[in-house]
C-alpha cells in the first residue's frame, strides 16, 4: 500500500485579545473554576471575528472530552457555569474605562 498526501490548505492560529482573555480567566477563577490557555484547531467562527474585534472563547468540559461531533455532551452545571462566566467577562469589559 501506498500512502500520499497532498496539503489542500492551512489556517495559522489566530491569537485572541489578551484583555479579553484576561477577563475571562478572571471570571472563571472568581468562581473558582480552573482555566488553561489552548490553541484549538476548530475553525470557529471566533477565528474570523478576531480579526476584527477583540475576541476570547471560552471551553466547557464536554463527556469523555468528545467534541465537534454528534455525540458531544455537557452536563447543564457545566453549561451554567460557562455562561456565567461569559456574563461576568462581558460585564466587565463593558465597564472598563478606555
Amino acid at each position: 500500500m501506498t500512502l500520499e498526501l497532498t496539503k489542500l490548505f492551512k489556517i495559522p492560529a489566530q491569537p485572541f485579545e489578551s484583555g479579553c482573555v484576561d477577563l475571562v480567566r478572571q471570571a472563571a477563577t472568581g468562581r473558582g473554576y480552573s482555566t488553561r490557555e489552548i490553541v484549538s484547531g476548530a475553525a470557529h467562527d471566533a477565528v474570523y471575528v478576531a480579526r476584527h474585534v477583540p475576541t476570547a472563547m471560552i471551553f466547557t468540559p464536554c463527556k469523555d472530552g468528545l467534541s465537534h461531533n454528534e455525540a458531544e455532551s455537557i452536563e447543564p452545571g457545566e453549561a451554567e457555569a460557562g455562561c456565567q462566566v461569559l456574563f461576568e467577562a462581558v460585564v466587565a469589559r463593558a465597564n472598563r474605562t478606555l
